[in-house]
């Protein structure tokens, strides 16, 4: 017994011990993982430009709050402008010992919305309001307790040990996540269709969330999409394509949907992978939920690829199968569980199709090829009516030459003050210069029959083809990227185009750009120091031009570490105002402007 005693005692005392050293230890992990922190913050920016503030903006600002205004804001810009997108990457797991956690890559960083609302006054807006909110908390929690990030992603890097035990096992199913806040997605904002609207109480204003890969881990290999509460921010649930109609089963879309706002529909494609590759392009009208298949497409020539936008007219929707192509039909995302690791190289000598689809239930009538090339963003396309009762369909689109591009949006090269961005930054500059590789260019797809005018329905190897050729080209360097048009102008011939513009000055974007497509001059807003955002074109009520209108960015000043809602006249690019944050906003995708009542 008192042995029994002594031995308790003893093992006691070596417990607390051990306990005593771990604590130390975890104490002393904490405070090197810190120190950590505060060198990298400290460390050099690249070029002098920090931007790395609005890259791990990870507090978020859940309660309204009003902000400090410079300048003015012309009240018919009055509304609610939710931007989504990224707040962070970088988080200390939850262990101390374990350091911290990082995601890879800018498309996987943890989705945050963002929501300034403009209120009415007068002659000018007479107030700015601000709030944000992390959407995908159980993500972070997930990450910070295991240091991974579940299901597919778009390009995080896997632990070779894991990735050899995968590839062992048989394939996994790529399935879609039940729980709002494990739904890591956020690029862009639309309007919920009727079925899509989450079971709540009370009147709430919905928005849906969108992504190009929405495949996660749960009970269903479909596409999600994510409802949140227009006011709040808050998740509400997890919608699927599916539920809108049952032959939309494919586990990839388009991140954009293309909107025509005259009749409220709008338009995207459903792409399933497997021994055959189908896409489904379809039309959906939020008034009344139905929704169409236009075309199913399949065809051994057709591969699957990883397209974020498309492109309509008034009579047909532009399915363009960029050069960005899945390895194996998609099925390396079964192993890689990334999309960057399953693109298969750009073959030069390889050709973009051109899928031409009447919109009002004609199916697939013409294809077309052009050249190789890779594309996120489309500005606009319109139909221009040729004698013999044929129309040929312009498109404008931002071009790269390959996706290599997408290597620069790794956050090791794309932070000001991570360790490989004066590298990676140095070489791209000399070997990849946007300027060299990539522009802002148009394509003519001639000779289109109208719908009724020919055979319907066809099948792929049917369709007429037909040569895309370009006819506008514009540098890079010099229209930006991110870029739109004024949607007044949607379906129809435009001439300005509003951009982000990465000049090489820093390693993101450093100006906002607007070019005249016609002369091909431009007019750019730029700071030293400040990174803007995405621009926003919000026309002038009853304007005479085109580029009649302001223009808004969230920017991000790497001088005093915080961000502030910008607002230029888009014809000048001269600002007229701007609202400070006081803390720094995420450097996100896009977003949605909901003018005020009026």
């Amino acid at each position: 017994m008192v042995t029994a005693r002594i031995y308790e005692q003893s093992a006691g005392a070596i417990v607390d011990q051990v306990r005593s050293i771990s604590a130390i230890t975890r104490s002393r992990w904490r405070f090197v993982w810190q120190n950590q922190i505060l060198e990298r913050r400290a460390m050099q920016h690249y070029n002098d430009w920090p931007n790395a503030g609005a890259f791990n903006a990870l507090k978020p600002q859940t309660q309204k709050t009003k902000l400090e205004v410079s300048g003015y804001f012309p009240n018919y810009v009055a509304g609610t402008l939710h931007r989504a997108g990224p707040g962070g990457y970088r988080i200390p797991r939850a262990e101390c010992l374990d350091g911290d956690f990082a995601c890879d890559h800018w498309f996987d960083g943890f989705s945050y919305v963002y929501r300034f609302e403009l209120v009415p006054g007068k002659d000018v807006c007479s107030e700015v309001h601000y709030s944000s909110r992390c959407l995908v908390d159980g993500v972070v929690d997930t990450a910070a307790r295991t240091g991974r990030l579940e299901g597919l992603t778009f390009g995080q890097k896997r632990d070779l040990h894991d990735t050899f035990d995968k590839k062992m096992q048989p394939p996994p199913e790529m399935t879609s996540a039940s729980d709002a806040k494990n739904v890591n997605l956020g690029v862009t904002i639309r309007e919920p269709m009727l079925c899509e609207m989450p079971d709540i109480k009370g009147q709430r204003k919905v928005l849906v969330l969108t992504t190009d890969a929405r495949i996660r881990k749960a009970s269903t290999t479909v596409s999600d999409e994510l409802t949140f509460d227009a006011d709040t921010l808050e998740p509400l649930g997890v919608t699927r394509q599916v539920k809108m109609h049952p032959d939309l089963k494919g586990q990839l879309s388009g991140a954009h949907a293309c909107h025509d706002h005259k009749t409220g529909e709008w338009f995207n494609y459903n792409l399933e992978l497997g021994p055959k590759t189908i896409y489904r392009v379809f039309r959906a009208n939020p008034n009344t939920s139905k929704v169409d298949i236009l075309a199913e497409i399949s065809d051994r020539e057709l591969r699957p690829a990883y397209i974020h936008s498309m492109l309509l007219t008034e009579n047909f929707v532009i399915l363009c199968v960029f050069s960005s192509i899945l390895k194996n039909g998609g099925m390396d995302m079964l192993w890689t569980r990334n999309i960057m690791d399953s693109l298969a190289p750009i073959d030069s000598s390889s050709k973009v199709t051109w899928l031409v689809v009447d919109r009002h239930g004609g199916g697939l009538v013409k294809k077309f090829t052009s050249p190789a090339f890779f594309s996120f963003n489309t500005t606009n396309a319109w139909e221009e009516a040729n004698k013999d009762g044929t129309v040929d369909i312009v498109c404008e689109l931002f071009e790269f030459k390959t996706h290599d591009i997408l290597h620069r949006f790794y956050y090791k090269n794309l932070v000001s003050n991570e360790s490989n961005t004066a590298a990676f930054n140095k070489a791209f500059n000399k070997n990849s210069r946007i300027s060299k590789t990539s522009q802002l260019a148009r394509y003519k797809l001639p000779d289109v029959h109208l719908p009724g005018s020919q055979s319907v329905n066809m099948s792929f190897q049917a369709a007429p083809s037909g040569e895309a050729t370009r006819v506008l080209s514009m540098p890079g360097s010099e229209t930006g990227d991110l870029q739109m048009c004024n949607p007044n102008f949607l379906l129809r011939k435009h001439r300005y185009v509003w951009a982000a513009q990465d000049s090489g000055k820093s390693s993101f974007m450093d100006a906002l750009v607007k070019t005249d497509t016609q002369t091909q001059a431009s007019v750019t807003w730029s700071v030293d120091k400040h990174t803007p955002t995405k621009p926003f074109f919000v026309p002038a009520p009853h304007a005479q031009a085109e580029d009649e209108g302001a223009v808004l960015s969230i920017v991000y000043n790497g001088v005093t570490d915080t961000s502030y809602l910008l607002c230029l006249d888009a014809a000048t690019m001269q600002e007229l105002g701007r609202a400070e944050v006081g803390a720094p906003v995420g450097i996100g995708f896009d977003g949605k402007h909901t003018p005020a009542a009026r």
